[in-house]
């Protein structure tokens, strides 16, 4: 073999790397007590405040805010705060892109990201509420030739195993089929989740994923005959008035929209200059994009303030119109995965003791006060949702740049405020997370520079590493000649080519003509008689967005006969 066992190891993310993505940010791990999750069910259950009462007074918004979006150099920010006894309040600061003078406002629309997934969540409770599904059906029933890789697992996954992260694939996994710039229609996607195998046993862990809620999105069409984003238009935005949102980005009709920044130009991504960047969604990909279901919806503060007012209300509208049942709310808030536990408490008093998972929405508490959250992370924007049903509370906060720091040291200077907790220093907290995470993708990458300069020649002439390549799931890769190197063409992803270049022996690293696309090393396998066997790939950056799940592709070359 030629192969370079340390450039084709797997890139397999453990949960804690997970929580550092904006789809879903916690922390750290965290204990269990028992307490802990009994308490937090019975008390979201209900929807009664029997434990703490919300402090008096106003929290002092304008100073958390300027002081963490300083600190991250966050561009824009909205924030819509809902609180008992008071109108909600809601406010936008800062610009909606760099170099431009339009300020952000309430009205100023976001992608909101994965907190669309509590969205998917209540599309299928207003079904159930019908009678026309439930939670314990199996998906099979609803949706006509769904299928996963495992058997058993395509017989027995439910309709609520769709929304709640254990059906044993890994973190991310089949991401690449619709991101970024996915060519496939979401029924496509669908079709091709047989292809991926799991890394765990059906129910067994918490591995974060899309794919699935694309897969609820389609049974919600197979059920209801809509589209999801006719279904979510004319069932949720709608009937809540949330005026100024779409279930996807090519049904916006406001031009106050923010941009989205990040730092690409460093060394490792989150480093370098804050700067605009383009979206991945380019002409040539889905539309509807397919991953809408997962994280499609573009909403404003103002809007997301009617989302956090029927949610505290239990699916009711402040003018009385009920939208789910009581049921569905406890349905959709009840904890059904464990996401870590441990025997060591927490090490700060705002920490959690327990990490759960709902449906669309995660489970924890602050200090003893649990609450429900989920994080939405998508190329140049982050956003965080909170609500807090035994206080009343909820706030969504959104913003312009894709890191996490500064929307979650907002968050955690509420949760301080509502239950009087003793003050954390979140963005210290939130810098060091972040400098560490950097000190760590910047050794790697220092390692992975020591074993180019030890590594060697390829093993056969550039000419011989060009080919069509073929993935189970994900489909065709192109490898071709391109002046006196090779290029590469993702055929699946618009705008997914560039460059391959030789790194070591016979491992290659892809530049990306599109600089926002993070970039990969391809390896080849080959054979006793320099044949390719087989070519793995993994990211380069240990801070990529898990989504870029190249370690799940394993191509083989394609011959005439299947092309």
């Amino acid at each position: 073999m030629g192969a370079d066992p340390p450039l084709i190891r797997s890139h397999k993310m453990e949960t804690s790397d997970m929580r550092s993505n904006p789809m879903f940010t916690s922390t750290r791990r965290q204990a269990l007590l028992g307490f802990g999750a009994l308490g937090a069910e019975a008390v979201l259950a209900s929807g009664s405040a029997k434990a703490a009462q919300p402090v008096s007074g106003m929290p002092d918004l304008d100073g958390m805010v300027g002081l963490a979006m300083r600190a991250f150099g966050t561009p824009g920010l909205s924030i819509a705060l809902i609180s008992p006894g008071s109108e909600p309040i809601l406010r936008g600061y800062g610009v909606r892109g760099l170099g431009k003078a339009a300020p952000v406002d309430p009205g100023t629309v976001f992608a909101i990201a994965s907190n669309s997934k509590a969205f998917t969540a209540a599309a299928l409770a207003l079904l159930v509420d019908e009678g026309r599904l439930d939670w314990d059906d199996p998906v099979g029933n609803h949706l006509p030739g769904f299928r996963l890789y495992d058997a058993y697992a395509s017989q027995q996954m439910t309709v609520a195993d769709l929304l709640t992260h254990r059906s044993g694939l890994g973190l991310g996994q089949g991401d690449l089929l619709f991101w970024p710039g996915g060519k496939r229609t979401a029924a496509e996607v669908v079709r091709q989740l047989r292809y991926l195998k799991p890394a765990t046993s059906f129910r067994a862990n918490f591995a974060y994923d899309n794919v699935l809620y694309i897969a609820a999105g389609e049974l919600i069409r197979s059920v209801s005959g809509l589209s999801w984003e006719t279904f979510v238009q004319q069932r949720l935005l709608s009937p809540m008035e949330m005026q100024d949102s779409a279930p996807d980005q090519s049904l916006l009709t406001t031009s106050n929209r923010a941009a989205t920044h990040a730092r690409i130009d460093g060394p490792v991504r989150g480093t370098g200059r804050m700067q605009i960047i383009s979206p991945l969604n380019v002409p040539g990909s889905a539309v509807p994009d397919p991953s809408n279901a997962a994280g499609g919806i573009y909403a404003s503060a103002r809007d997301m303030a009617r989302w956090l007012q029927v949610q505290l209300a239990r699916g009711k509208t402040p003018d009385g119109k009920r939208l789910w049942s009581e049921e569905g709310a406890s349905q959709m808030w009840r904890p059904r995965t464990l996401v870590s536990a441990s025997a060591t408490p927490p090490a700060r008093d705002g920490d959690p003791h327990f990490l759960l998972y709902a449906l669309g929405w995660g489970l924890q508490d602050h200090g003893g006060t649990p609450f429900l959250a989920h994080s939405g992370g998508i190329e140049g924007a982050a956003s965080r949702v909170v609500l807090v049903p035994e206080l009343g509370v909820g706030f969504a906060i959104l913003t312009n740049a894709e890191e996490q720091g500064c929307h979650m040291s907002i968050a955690g200077m509420l949760l301080d405020h509502y239950t009087a907790r003793t003050p954390t220093d979140w963005i210290a907290a939130w810098k060091a997370k972040g400098a560490s995470s950097q000190a760590a993708a910047l050794k790697a990458i220092e390692a992975a520079q020591n074993i180019r300069a030890t590594g060697g020649a390829a093993s056969l002439p550039l000419a011989a590493y060009a080919g069509i390549y073929r993935d189970d799931w994900y489909g065709k890769i192109v490898i071709a000649p391109a002046g006196a190197g090779l290029a590469i063409d993702f055929t699946r992803n618009a705008g997914m080519r560039g460059r391959l270049e030789h790194w070591s022996r016979d491992t290659f690293r892809t530049r990306f003509d599109n600089p926002v696309i993070e970039n990969a090393y391809v390896t080849f396998a080959l054979n006793e008689d320099g044949s390719v066997d087989c070519v793995k790939m993994r990211a380069i950056s240990p801070m990529a967005d898990f989504s870029y799940d190249y370690q799940d592709i394993l191509l083989t070359r394609v011959n005439d006969a299947q092309r």
